[in-house]
């Protein structure tokens, strides 16, 4: 999958969102 479109999604939908889970997503995303 497109990284780049996934980590601006995943910026977009973790606004708020605690560090911890933020740095958990995007771990998977970069998997």
């Amino acid at each position: 999958p497109d990284l780049s479109r996934i980590l601006t999604r995943c910026d977009r939908a973790t606004i708020g969102w605690p560090p911890e889970l933020i740095g958990l997503f995007t771990r998977g995303a970069a998997d």
